[in-house]
């Protein structure tokens, strides 16, 4: 399951960070989006067996489904699922969750340096 996983979120999946500007704190989201939501929900299902807490969302607008995580803690099980046993997957999409987990405060200068 895990690297089906790994490769939907690789297609289909988002890792961004960004300076949540009403508290100047660094955040981070990581989730896949599916224009059905069965699939998701079995992934949620996964994710919950290996403590990694998520929101199921569907976007109108986009007419589309999303399954995120938000917090620091629950995008490092996030990140540990994923990548912890093999060398699979993205380069760039691991290492933005990389750099959030574990290069917080170069990222965020870099966020800070990019608003001047």
């Amino acid at each position: 399951k895990r690297f089906f996983i790994l490769g939907y979120f690789d297609g289909d999946g988002y890792a961004t960070s960004f300076i949540l500007k009403r508290y100047g704190t660094l955040r981070a989201k990581a989730g896949i989006c599916s224009k059905t939501n069965a699939l998701l929900i079995e992934f949620q299902k996964e994710f919950a067996d290996n403590d990694i807490k998520t929101n199921l969302t569907y976007d109108k607008r986009d007419d589309m489904y999303h399954i995120q995580t938000a917090s620091s803690a629950q995008i490092q099980n996030f990140y540990n699922y994923l990548y912890s046993s093999s060398n699979l997957g993205l380069q760039r999409k691991k290492d933005k969750l990389y750099r959030f987990l574990y290069d917080k405060d170069a990222l965020y200068n870099e966020y800070k340096q990019k608003s001047l």
